[in-house]
């Protein structure tokens, strides 16, 4: 957006994210008046199923109500009828027209009822035993509906639970399919990539204007949005292409628009679509580890933070998040005035301490391993941020030894170390994706379904698409 201002007699460009704002023009909103809706057709659908001729052209009679509730019921409590239930909720609009409601405000009350009772907003798995028991057909179409969709079933996913053919493991695989293919999975997209990857915490802190003044051009505005956007793209294009999980480690090719791939250096993509982009071979990108966002967010903003990126690999990617640190640990130490030591510097200085120095040597190493990308993601050869700036800065140095005792002396040699730790990987995503599936944390008896899963994934490529069948196949998402 460019505003004209009156500096010197020059337009200004404002900032958008700037956090001076005294200077600014200011615009006072008196009132807003929104009308609706804009798009799409009148009455929706939804009025279009209760009343086909239209409101004003349905019997007001308690027959049209009767029939409603007979819709609408098993829809909303994502069941069939129980015996009485609709003669309940007759008796509640009886009484409003008894009270001397009309017609439409009685019907209110008593689709407000519907939609306010726990049936509806709770989904009920009841099990009065205490012992595991399998679900019904129409509760793991509910279960199934909320993992890939965050919404109820569908009349496919009814007819299927009313046949018993939910039981059926191919026709349940078959179901995934035709789920994910539907727009509906771009809720499941959002919700497990956003939970699993931090996604949302990309934007936690803001790089230094003075310091990294290239990610605030104006030809990168909205750039952060995009970095955001990288990884949700990215697993939904491993999921509709049937593709591996383990190019969420190390892949020849990512998701980008056109900002940002000119912001990784890549030229010939064009517009705002994310699309599948081959990257270069010499470029140093390709998964989750080499995406500006994370690098982002494993900064403050004025310097990188291995051991928070260290973290993030062992918790997020392996989900073996490290212990929390004993108390008073504090940070790395600060640089000392006139030394002017790097942040790897400081960190292996803060390894000497002995409290320090065993949950350290498990993170550091995933952490130094990413020197080369700084705060907001670029690639570098010398260190930059905090008080490097120039030709005189010191070079990065890539180089550690992972707690199997493999080493690397560059990031090549690291990135492909870590790509190499298929199983680990394979493990930890497992286990995230049977968390979201189930919203609960794994248990000890859950562990005998997990190493089947992770078998299957390497009998069949690692496929992501495979680890969803998988997860929906087990008896901890089909039992209550």
């Amino acid at each position: 957006m460019v505003l004209e201002g009156k500096s010197s007699g020059l337009a200004q460009r404002l900032d958008p994210k700037t956090l001076y704002l005294d200077k600014l023009p200011y615009l006072f909103i008196d009132w807003v008046e929104i009308e609706g809706p804009q798009k799409g057709p009148w009455p929706p659908k939804s009025m279009e199923t209760y009343f086909p001729s239209g409101f004003e052209n349905t019997p007001q009679t308690e027959a049209t109500v009767t029939g409603i509730l007979k819709k609408l019921i098993p829809r909303a409590f994502r069941r069939p009828l129980k015996s009485g239930e609709v003669e309940t909720f007759l008796g509640l609009f009886r009484n409003q027209l008894k009270a001397g409601n009309e017609f439409n405000e009685a019907l209110k009350v008593v689709i407000t009822a519907v939609l306010c009772s726990p049936d509806f907003l709770y989904i009920f798995e009841p099990n009065e035993t205490g012992k595991k028991r399998q679900l019904t057909g129409f509760e793991l179409a509910s279960r199934l509906s909320y993992f890939l969709w965050s919404s109820l079933p569908d009349d496919e996913l009814f007819r299927g639970a009313a046949h018993n053919k939910l039981s059926n493991h191919k026709y349940l695989e078959n179901e995934v399919d035709r789920m994910l293919a539907d727009h509906r999975s771009e809720r499941f997209f959002e919700g497990f990539v956003n939970e699993w990857l931090k996604v949302e915490e990309f934007d936690h802190f803001e790089p230094d204007k003075y310091k990294y003044k290239e990610y605030f051009k104006n030809e990168n505005i909205g750039i952060d949005e995009d970095m955001k956007r990288e990884p949700v793209e990215f697993v939904k294009e491993i999921i509709r292409s049937n593709g591996s999980i383990l190019d969420c480690v190390k892949s020849d090719w990512s998701m980008l628009n056109e900002r940002l791939a000119n912001y990784y250096g890549i030229s010939g993509v064009e517009g705002s679509e994310f699309r599948r982009v081959k990257l270069p071979a010499k470029l140093n990108r390709g998964g989750f580890i080499t995406m500006a966002g994370f690098h982002k967010w494993g900064s403050d903003g004025n310097r990188t933070k291995p051991v928070e990126r260290g973290k993030y690999i062992v918790d997020v990617l392996f989900n073996s998040p490290p212990p929390p640190p004993p108390p008073n640990a504090g940070e790395i130490e600060p640089n000392v005035k006139g030394e002017n030591l790097t942040v790897r510097d400081r960190l292996l200085q803060h390894q000497q301490i002995q409290s320090c120095a065993v949950c350290h040597k498990k993170i550091d190493p995933y952490g130094l391993g990413l020197e080369n990308f700084n705060v907001i993601g670029k690639w570098r050869e010398k260190q930059d941020g905090e008080g490097f700036r120039g030709s005189k800065s010191p070079n990065v140095v890539v180089q550690g030894k992972f707690p199997s005792g493999e080493t690397f002396n560059n990031f090549e040699e690291y990135h492909n170390a870590l790509a190499g730790m298929k199983d680990r990987f394979a493990r930890g995503l497992t286990e995230k994706m049977l968390t979201y599936a189930l919203g609960r944390k794994i248990e000890a008896s859950d562990l005998g379904e997990i190493n089947d899963i992770v078998h299957r994934l390497k009998k069949e490529n690692y496929s992501m698409r495979t680890l969803i069948k998988a997860v929906v196949n087990t008896k901890a998402f089909q039992s209550k």
